[in-house]
């Protein structure tokens, strides 16, 4: 998810595709195309009038390491064409994951208190991402960029986090 955009996008038909495609190409940048060597792969044929080919592949955004899957059908007349094509954006280019040698080696024993406040009032660097919304997918992010050491602030319009699930029922 988000290897080409920042949100979630749905497109159908060859027209709004080809807008979307001419729109992102070039700040996306992708590149570094290769495709993944899995059992999935190839010729699927469950039946003798269903077929369908599973594609998986790495490649690069202009901010990221991402992969993607599409799968191909046949339409009326015999030839190939995307019914799906999903890409996901694993890593950040410039951030990291916090493991191995990247991982912060000293002990915060006693600090964690001092370290938090810090964060919570950008201290020692502002926010360079904004999510909006504190629900399950908002919290998700956030946590997940907070891995990776970007700088996030969380926005939601609700007095706690969690409210929209305890006012939902």
């Amino acid at each position: 998810m988000l290897a080409l955009t920042w949100d979630f996008r749905t497109f159908s038909g060859l027209e709004k595709i080809t807008q979307f495609l001419v729109d992102r190409l070039g700040s996306a940048r992708p590149s570094a195309f290769a495709i993944r060597d899995d059992a999935y792969l190839g010729l699927q044929r469950p039946y003798p009038d269903l077929a369908w080919i599973n594609l998986f592949f790495d490649f690069e955004t202009s901010v990221g390491i991402a992969f993607g899957i599409a799968r191909l059908i046949p339409d009326a007349s015999g030839e190939w064409k995307a019914h799906t094509v999903y890409t996901n954006l694993e890593d950040l280019k410039e951030f990291p994951e916090k493991v191995g040698k990247f991982r912060k080696q000293t002990p915060n024993h006693g600090k964690w208190i001092d370290d938090r406040k810090r964060e919570v009032e950008f201290a020692d660097k502002p926010p360079v991402v904004l999510v909006i919304g504190g629900g399950q997918n908002g919290l998700e992010v956030a946590a997940r960029l907070k891995a990776l050491d970007v700088s996030t602030l969380l926005i939601e319009k609700n007095a706690r986090i969690g409210d929209n699930w305890r006012n939902r029922y």
